[in-house]
């Protein structure tokens, strides 16, 4: 049961209305008085309100600079292990020119008979 301006509405009669009242009668202490403190006017939780926002618009600003720099360093470890395979390649293939020019240097200086 809840009472709404002095007249009783049943919802499967769970609750007395005493209960209900008293819930409500403590929703609306908190609405009005969050965190322990009282309001004294609208301008108050308008402040508050702004000051909150504030706060948050800085800390979703900080977030996506954080995620833009990890994505950057991801970024650029990919390009470094790209540019490492790079190089194993290229030092791979300096390597059997390398060996093979070497090769044919002695089969040129071996004298044939």
């Amino acid at each position: 049961m809840i009472t709404f301006e002095g007249r009783r509405l049943t919802r499967g009669g769970a609750l007395e209305s005493a209960e209900v009242t008293l819930r409500l009668a403590g929703l609306a202490m908190a609405m009005q008085a969050p965190a322990g403190r009282k309001v004294k006017n609208p301008q108050d939780v308008k402040e508050r309100r702004d000051v909150v926002l504030k706060k948050y618009q800085g800390f979703k600003d900080a977030a996506k600079l954080r995620r833009d720099r990890l994505e950057g360093a991801k970024r650029f470890q990919q390009f470094k292990r790209d540019a490492d395979e790079l190089e194993s390649w290229v030092n791979e293939k300096l390597q059997l020119i390398s060996e093979d020019s070497l090769k044919d240097r002695i089969n040129l200086q071996v004298p044939k008979h």
